[in-house]
Order: structure tokens, then C-alpha cells, then sequence
């Protein structure tokens, strides 16, 4: 196959894939949803990550935290706050700092690379640690703040593994598909007997933000607590599903030998089949695996057509 260096401008490359990440990821919950209803809901989570905290939103929601939090020290016994990308998640670690404790912030390799130099130059840099997950390190550096009693902050669903390969987790039905949920941290806090609390942020239909916590514990059972916070995450999901930043399922690595569609014997259709434009290659993303296929000119520009159609008759986006 020859492969043709296309002309797609690196900010519009972009977009198509975030639009083939987020289409893809949403899948696994929401099947019938169609790429621009997809769409609609990426652009309503990311002005969420736009969000700041005002003067009142921090006084209210330091309130909620402070009287959450007044019947046992976490200060002194230090906490692992189990969170989600829902809402405005950016604003967590800022809201957790009010409690006076160096806070240590579980990260992706991505993440970590993105944001670690930045941080480094803020006012927050002596109070926020990133660990990379991904970092052979990191499980010294989670033990460390464990038994120094410090906070610790974890998104599961995005920087604690790579889906099925992750060696520690639990099955988990989320929609359609099964939600590989790593147990590494629950199983952690259970044995340094470290208090853990469900956190995260959602903006509610009056457009106030609020501060959901689950109940404050001692894990006695990993297996258990997980399940009993996946229902928690479940429930808010369905309410608010345009709040979740779907990162779930995929890990969107082009493989270095990637499959040939046609060896696949897959009709390729749009909206199975998403374009996924990179430098020097034409790929299409496959919307229920997640997996890339390299594909030839003619192919990818007719699926990129049909995208193109629909997102213009809803968005005028090209």
C-alpha cells in the first residue's frame, strides 16, 4: 500500500482526532449516539475544563468539604480521594489544597509530560506532586505518601492502566462493554489502613457547581468498595453524561505493525469507522474496538466525507 502524505492542517487534524477519541471512548456507554451528538457533548465537557472557581463557588464548596471532613483529621491520618473525569475534574486538586496537606495527583505519562514542567513554575508547585502512573517509580512513590500520611488524588477512569492490560483490576459492565477498573490503590489503602473518600465535581442544571462525596471509610474489601463506587460513578453517568470526559476503554496507540482492514474482511462504513488523520498516514479509527486500521487515499477521503456531512448539517463546523 502506498501511503500519501495528505493535506489536513495540523489544527483541523486536531479536531478530527479528538472527535475520533471522544466518539470512540462514548461508544462503550452509548452505542446509539451518533458522531455529531457526540460531538455536541465534547463541546460541553470541554467548556467545563474552561471553568474557574469563583469567590462564592470556592466559599460554598470549602464549606461542604470542611464539614465533610470535621469528624476525623485526614490531615493526620491522610486520605486517598477517589475521583472520575466528570465536571469541571481540573478544579479538584485546587479544591483539595484548602486543607493545608501537600496533595500527590495521580497522572498519565501524557499528563505528566504536559503539565509537570508548568507546574513546576506556579504558586501551587511545593503543595501539588504529579506521579506518573506509568513510571516504573510510581509504586514507591504511592507507598511514600501513604505512609507519610499525605492526600492523594486518582481519576480512575484514564490514568491508572491500559484497559485489559491492566494485572490488578476488576470487571466492571458499563454499557455494552466491560470496564477493566484497577484494584492497585483500593487494595493499597486497605492494607496502610488509609481513609478514602469518592470526590468529584458536577454543574447542575441551575448551573451552580456541586461537590459530590460519598461516604468517608476504612476499606475492609477492595473488590467491594470499587464496586460500590462504580454504582455511585454510574448513577451521576446517566444524569449527566455530557459531564464525563469518556475515557474509559482505549488507549489509542497506533500499533508499530498496525492490521490491514481489508485483511479484516470488515465493511468500511461510516460511522463504524472514523478518520483519524496523522503526519504521513491515512488511518480510520474502528468506533467498538478502538483499534486503527492504515487505510489508501480513496477510502479514508470517502469516510472523511461523510463525517464531514453530518458535523456540517449540525455544526457548520468545515
Amino acid at each position: 500500500m502506498n501511503l500519501i502524505t495528505h493535506s489536513c492542517r495540523d489544527s483541523t487534524a486536531f479536531k478530527f482526532r479528538e472527535i475520533a477519541h471522544y466518539t470512540t471512548n462514548i461508544y462503550g456507554v452509548f452505542p446509539e449516539l451518533t458522531t455529531a451528538q457526540c460531538y455536541e457533548m465534547m463541546q460541553t465537557q470541554q467548556s467545563l475544563q474552561r471553568l474557574a472557581l469563583t469567590k462564592k463557588d470556592r466559599e460554598d464548596l470549602n464549606r461542604q468539604l470542611s464539614a465533610f471532613i470535621a469528624p476525623l483529621d485526614v490531615t493526620q491520618k491522610g486520605c486517598i480521594w477517589f475521583s472520575f473525569h466528570m465536571g469541571p475534574y481540573h478544579l479538584l486538586p485546587h479544591l483539595l489544597l484548602e486543607l493545608n496537606v501537600k496533595l500527590y495527583v495521580l497522572v498519565s505519562q501524557q499528563v505528566y509530560d504536559d503539565y509537570s514542567q508548568e507546574l513546576s513554575l506556579t504558586q501551587y508547585n511545593e503543595n501539588i506532586c504529579l506521579i506518573n502512573v506509568q513510571d516504573r517509580a510510581a509504586i514507591w512513590h504511592i507507598n511514600y505518601a501513604l505512609k507519610s500520611r499525605l492526600q492523594l488524588l486518582v481519576y480512575l477512569d484514564g490514568n491508572m492502566g491500559l484497559g485489559q492490560q491492566l494485572k490488578h483490576s476488576i470487571q466492571l459492565p458499563l454499557g455494552d462493554r466491560w470496564w477493566s477498573l484497577s484494584s492497585v490503590l483500593a487494595t493499597l489503602a486497605q492494607y496502610h489502613q488509609i481513609p478514602v473518600v469518592p470526590i468529584w465535581l458536577l454543574i447542575k442544571p441551575d448551573e451552580s457547581m456541586q461537590l459530590k462525596l460519598g461516604k468517608m471509610q476504612i476499606i475492609t474489601d477492595a473488590t467491594v468498595f470499587l464496586q460500590d463506587l462504580f454504582l455511585q460513578f454510574y448513577h451521576d453517568l446517566l444524569h449527566y453524561p455530557a459531564q464525563w470526559k469518556g475515557w474509559l476503554f482505549v488507549h489509542h496507540d497506533i500499533r508499530s505493525t498496525p492490521i490491514k482492514l481489508k485483511e479484516t474482511k470488515k465493511p468500511a462504513s461510516y460511522p463504524q469507522f472514523i478518520p483519524y488523520p496523522i503526519s504521513d498516514q491515512y488511518f480510520l479509527l474502528e468506533r467498538t474496538t478502538g483499534l486503527f486500521y492504515p487505510v489508501d487515499a480513496l477510502l479514508y477521503q470517502h469516510i472523511m466525507r461523510e463525517m464531514k456531512t453530518e458535523l456540517n448539517l449540525n455544526f457548520e463546523l468545515f
